[in-house]
């Protein structure tokens, strides 16, 4: 997994935390953004393998980002995980449809966590 990248993108410092914790020892760079915005700036530089999504953040919600995300066309082959409090099957089918493949319910179970990002990254090794 060396060289792998995730990017959580949540504006609660202390989720950002528990990921990075979650996900410590495992040879990932990290990258973290506390909104929308943010997480745009760094795309300019980074193309990350993972991105973590709070669904539910000021300014720029989950949604709204994965629509200006899929308008830019080139993260096809990024993995985004939703990361949501809410339960309502009209949201979740909403961020299924922009291309959300995972949504972990908060609070979220760090080993979950850690399955969902090996699995994807093991499955991502074996295509190339």
């Amino acid at each position: 997994m060396a060289g792998r990248s995730i990017l959580i993108i949540d504006d609660s410092p202390l989720v950002r935390d528990l990921v990075k914790q979650s996900l410590a020892g495992r040879n990932l760079d990290i990258l973290e953004a506390s909104n929308g915005e943010e997480a745009f700036a760094l795309l300019k530089k980074y193309k990350p393998d993972i991105i973590l999504l709070d669904v539910m953040m000021p300014d720029m919600d989950g949604i709204s980002f994965m629509k200006k995300f899929n308008e830019l066309g080139v993260y096809r082959n990024v993995l985004v995980i939703g990361l949501t409090a809410l339960s309502e099957k009209t949201i979740v089918g909403e961020l299924k449809a922009l291309g959300v493949k995972e949504i972990l319910f908060k609070p979220f179970s760090p080993a979950k966590l850690r399955v969902v990002i090996e699995n994807y990254l093991k499955s991502k090794e074996t295509l190339l």
